[in-house]
């Protein structure tokens, strides 16, 4: 009955990032953060849509890691709850 998103698959390592400040921040924290901010309040993303585009922005950032969804289907197209 649970939602499990992973920062990646077991043959990965998850990868962890720097800003200019010297702040650190885990790269599936940051593309998620960058996604949600970018999704209008009044249209609300599922949890596949989100680790969709979560892959996709990391790509686009050239990381290699690809995160996970563990849940059922109808978890899984059930609006992502922050």
């Amino acid at each position: 009955m649970g939602i499990l998103v992973s920062a990646c698959q077991t043959s990965q390592t998850s990868i962890d990032m720097t800003d200019g400040d010297g702040g650190a921040y885990g790269a599936l924290s940051n593309a998620t953060k960058t996604i949600i901010e970018a999704t209008p309040p009044d249209e609300p993303i599922t949890n596949r849509q989100l680790v969709t585009q979560v892959r996709e922005f990391l790509a686009s950032q050239r990381l290699t890691q690809r995160p996970g969804l563990y849940c059922s289907d109808a978890n899984a197209d059930a609006p992502f709850i922050c």
